[in-house]
Formats: structure tokens, sequence, C-alpha cells
């Protein structure tokens, strides 16, 4: 079986704390350290044949622009908008125009990589073998 969760050590969640992108329900209800994931694959019958960080990079861009491009509470934020554009009323504000650049120049891919690397980044994958 494979598991992909948000990891609690991430550096993300220690720099963003109550803003980090990942504190989401319903899809994200239980968060795991690496004890608690091979406890729960321990009390199933499975082991854990792998269980590493690895991040897409866009998650952290998304987080930078949800930290900047946010609507009033209650309000769809136009950073969601399916069509994955703004609309054209909002490219003129600074904070679109500095995701923008951001999204042009790509240093949160540098950034998370480095993260997994060091085992802090947002995403966790496992993956469960049977004993």
């Amino acid at each position: 079986m494979i598991f992909n969760y948000p990891s609690e050590k991430s550096i993300g969640r220690f720099c963003f704390g109550k803003r980090w992108l990942h504190w989401h329900s319903p899809y994200h209800i239980h968060f795991f350290s690496k004890k608690s994931i091979t406890k729960l694959a321990s009390d199933n019958g499975f082991g854990i044949q792998m269980n590493k960080s690895i991040t897409d990079s866009i998650w952290l861009l998304w987080q930078w622009a949800h930290l900047f491009i946010h609507g009033r509470k209650g309000v769809a934020s136009t950073l969601w908008k399916s069509d994955g554009y703004f609309d054209s009323s909002t490219n003129k504000r600074w904070d679109i125009r500095l995701y923008l650049l951001l999204k042009l120049m790509r240093p949160h891919a540098f950034l998370t990589r480095f993260a997994d690397l060091c085992g802090l980044g947002d995403n966790q994958l496992c993956i469960f073998v049977k004993k």
C-alpha cells in the first residue's frame, strides 16, 4: 500500500504556522510522524519498504501565494480558480505580479528539493509491504 501524507516535521509547518497550506480538512484529518506511521503499519501486519520526503515544488509556490493572495474569510480566493489563472482585474496588484515572477524564476523548486533532501519537506511518501 502507498500512503502520501503531510509531514508533521515539515519545515513549512514550522515556518508558516497556522497559515500552513496543508491544514485543510476534510483532506488532511490525521498527521503522522515516522514513529506513528511505523506503528500503524506494524499494528496492521505491514512493514515499511520506504518512507521519505517527496514534495511537489508547486506546493511551496502556492504556499507563498496563499500568504499574499487571499480573500476575506468566506470569500473564494482568485488563486484557486479552476483554470489556474487570475482574472485580468487582479493582474495589476503587486502581490499577483510577485507571485507570477516567483512562478517564472522557480526558486520554490530548489528550496523544495533541499527540504526533501534534509527530510523536512511538506509531503511524506510511505510504502507498506505485507509481513
